[in-house]
C-alpha cells in the first residue's frame, strides 16, 4: 500500500496482515482482529488509531510524527 493519504477504515478479521504501508499521512483505524501484523509501516505522519485484538504485532515502525494510541489486548508487540 503505497502512495499519498492512503487511509484504512475498519479492517477486521482474523489473521489480517498489512506489509509495506509506505507514505506521506497513512491512517489506519479501528483495526480489529486476531493475529494482526503491521510489517514496514513507513513515513510521514503515520498514525495508527484503536488497534485492538489478540497477538496483534507491530515492526518497524519508523517515520516521522508517528502516532500509535489505544492498542491494547493479549500478547501485544512493538519493534523497531
Amino acid at each position: 500500500m503505497v502512495g499519498v493519504g492512503v487511509e484504512v477504515e475498519e479492517m477486521v478479521g482474523v489473521g489480517v496482515v498489512v506489509e509495506e504501508m509506505v507514505g506521506v499521512g497513512v491512517v489506519v483505524e479501528e483495526m480489529v482482529g486476531v493475529g494482526v501484523v503491521l510489517k514496514e509501516m513507513v513515513g510521514v505522519g503515520v498514525e495508527v488509531k484503536e488497534l485492538v485484538g489478540v497477538g496483534v504485532e507491530v515492526k518497524e515502525l519508523v517515520g516521522v510524527g508517528v502516532v500509535v494510541d489505544e492498542m491494547f489486548g493479549v500478547g501485544v508487540e512493538c519493534r523497531g
